[in-house]
This record gives C-alpha cells, structure tokens and sequence, in this order.
C-alpha cells in the first residue's frame, strides 16, 4: 500500500514515465476536455443565475449539471472497468507465480451493465417520459418570465449533454487510469517482477567463500518480499535463495537452491552454488554436487557466454570462476573443439597473471609467472588453431591493447616473443 501511495503521490509527468517503463501508459487530461467541461458549466451557471435568482440560481444551475455529469461517470465507469482474461489466475511468466485477483468487482460491473442497457431498451418509452419529468422540474431553474418551454429544453440538453460527457470522463477515467493503477498494483503488490529475478541472478556466488558478489540490494529486496511457493522455475528459485542469501538467510537460500535442483537436473551452475553453501556444514554433499556439475555437458556456446560474462567481473571473482570451470572441462568433448572456451581461459589466466603481479603475490621472472604464461599461451594457440580468422586479431589487441582499453587481459606477456609469434 505504501508503494502504491508514494506511486500516486508522484507527478502525472513522472507517472507516466514509471508507466512507460511498466508498459503501462497513463494519458494526462487534454485542454479540449477541460474546455468541454468548463464553457458548458459556466454557460448553465448563466443561464440559471440570469433567471432572477442572482448567485443562487447559479448554483442551482451548477448542481443541475453536475448531477447529471456524475450519474454518466458512474455508468462510464461501469462500462471501462477492466476484466479479468480468461485463463488469468494462477497463470506464470518468466518462472513468477501469478497469483488470482477476485473477481467480484467487475462481475457486479458486468452485471449492471446488462442491466442498465437491457432495462433501457425495453423501458425507452418509460425512460422518455421520466425524463421530460426530470426536465420539468429542472426548468423552474433556467426558464425566465415564465416561460416554461424553453427552460424545459434548456434542462433537457443539460441533462443530456452532462450525462454524456460524465459517461465519456468515467469510461476514459477508468480505462486510462484506474486500470494502469490495476494492472501496476498486480503486478506490484502480487507478482515479482521477472526482471528482478533477471539482475538477481547476474549476481555471484563465491565459490570459496559462498557469499555473493556484485548483487543488486533493490532487486534482492524487492525479491525477498514474497514467499517461496511465488516462484515455481529453476531460475526464479535460484533468484529467491541468492536473494534471501544477500540478506543473510543461508537456510533460505540452501533449500531455494535444492528446489531448483530438483527441477533442473541439467544446470551445473545450480550444483556449484549449492555446494559453495554446504561445504562447511557438509562437505560429502558438495563433493558429491561438484562431481555432478562437472560430469553435466553444458551447451558449450552457452557456457562460452557465461565465461564471457564472468571475465567482465571485478577481479579476483570473475577469472577464478573461469578458471574453476574450464580447467577440468577444456580437455573432454564437447568443450576441447570451442575455440571461444580456449580463448577465454587464456584471458583467465592472463588476468590472474595481472592480479597477482598488482597483490605482489608474484614476479616477473618467477616461476608461477612463467606457469601462468604457458598456460594462457597454451590455449590462446588451441583458440587460433580452432578459429583463427576470428581469434587471432582479437588476442592480438589482448596482448597489445589500446591505451584506455578494457580488454588488456594479456598484456602482461606483450614482451614475450613466443606469444608475439603466436598472433603476428
């Protein structure tokens, strides 16, 4: 509720653009309706005030009109309400239980709608001469000198024109905000939102110290705000459990992972995050999850984006990772025949290289430096030999990057001949 009123507190201009984001467009008021309004409420204020009455008639003539303006927006509004779709309750996306909405309101709004066209077709005539009544009465209000007929047509157009224009503002009253206001509630107050489960998700569990990394606090809350049984996908549930794992609740998390393992028993990522989560408490389990995640075959392009991804992250998390995944898997099909997978482990190392040497772990002319080299050489060729046309520059520029560059992952072998060779 407090989401919904800070929402409404907020400018129609803003409004509008929280509702292109949602893909809820709210319309602002246009001038023309306001004059539409404005020039016939004054013109009846005239009218009635001119009649002898002075101020008093006029506001006579002012609840003459709104009377009849607030009758047509109860109906207009009766006919906007939104309907629930067929199929809607329960529905999901994206992993995301929807929940299901009561449906009481808009079956009485149905159901008054049937009602009042039904009962005025068959009761025109008797609506006719109701109305001429209402007309008559009316008329004592606008009708000068005693001249009673043109008063009666006067109230008469009051009457109709009013009407029409309140069922025209309760209809797009309704239609243009009230169901934004709707659906942006549901989706807000009822559903997650799959993209927090998306940016969630980008975040990293450490595997050696099984905290997360580079998480989004917004997302994660905004997560964290619904029960487990809302997410019903491997992904959505892993989601829930990083996000209850940022706010501390391991407990949380472990059994969101477990869940999601029980309903994805090909995501390796699954097991690993799990295992870097159980591995205090119990080890036998995250060996036995590690064994499974490494024996699963994942879709090397797929994994070569997850690599790729991982490479951009804040070192020391983003190289450990692909390392810890490709060391294992590089030299067994169908991995070993990606030339993208050799070429990202090449970088991996020669980002390690980088960050040792930055933490003074290592020198230059040491011989772990020396390991690292010859490992990242070792697969920077695989990647060449395996795609060279399109490898070969791009290790190239890795090597010898451009000042201000962000992909320098092996600039520290620049000065090494035998990798010079390698992508001269």
């Amino acid at each position: 509720m407090a989401d919904l009123l800070d929402y409404l507190r907020q400018s129609p201009a803003v409004r509008t653009a929280e509702g292109k984001n949602r893909g809820l467009v709210p319309t602002s008021p246009k001038v023309a309706i306001y004059v539409a309004f404005l020039v016939p409420v004054v013109g009846i204020m005239w009218l009635a005030g001119t009649n002898g009455s002075g101020w008093s008639g006029a506001w006579k003539g002012l609840i003459c009109a709104l009377a009849p303006l607030a009758l047509g927006w109860v109906v207009g509004f009766l006919f906007g309400l939104p309907q629930i779709p067929k199929g809607s309750p329960g529905d999901s996306k994206d992993g995301v239980q929807a929940y299901a909405p009561g449906g009481h309101l808009e079956a009485i709004s149905d159901w008054l709608t049937k009602i009042i066209v039904g009962v005025g077709l068959v009761q025109w005539n008797t609506f006719m001469v109701k109305f001429w009544g209402v007309a008559e009465l009316m008329s004592r209000i606008f009708g000068r000198d005693g001249n009673l007929i043109d008063g009666k047509m006067i109230a008469a157009c009051a009457l109709v024109y009013f009407g029409l224009l309140g069922l025209l503002a309760g209809y797009l009253t309704t239609r243009l905000y009230l169901a934004s206001l709707i659906v942006w509630a549901d989706r807000r107050l009822n559903r997650p939102d799959p993209s927090d489960v998306e940016k969630v998700n980008q975040a990293h569990i450490d595997q050696s110290t099984g905290e997360l990394q580079e998480v989004d606090p917004g997302a994660a809350a905004a997560l964290v705000a619904f029960p487990m049984s809302s997410f019903i996908t491997p992904k959505a549930l892993s989601a829930w459990g990083k996000a209850k794992l940022f706010l501390g609740d391991r407990a949380s998390a472990i059994t969101a992972l477990g869940k999601a393992i029980d309903l994805d028993k090909k995501d390796p990522t699954l097991r690993r995050d799990l295992a870097a989560l159980i591995k205090a408490q119990d080890p036998v389990r995250a060996s036995q999850l590690l064994f499974e995640a490494a024996d699963i075959k994942e879709d090397p392009v797929r994994l070569a984006s997850r690599m790729l991804v991982a490479l951009y992250k804040d070192p020391p998390i983003g190289f450990t990772d692909v390392i810890s995944t490709l060391d294992s898997r590089i030299k067994t099909p169908p991995y070993k025949d990606s030339a993208d997978l050799h070429a990202y482990l090449s970088c991996a190392y020669g980002q390690k290289a980088a960050y040792d040497l930055g933490q003074q772990s290592i020198t230059k002319p040491s011989t772990e430096f020396t390991k690292l080299k010859d490992l990242a050489y070792d697969h920077a060729s695989q990647a060449i030999n395996l795609g060279g046309a399109t490898w070969k520059p791009r290790l190239a520029a890795f090597l010898h990057p451009q000042p201000g560059s962000p992909d320098d992952d092996l600039k520290d072998f620049g000065d090494d001949p035998g990798f010079n060779n390698l992508v001269g």
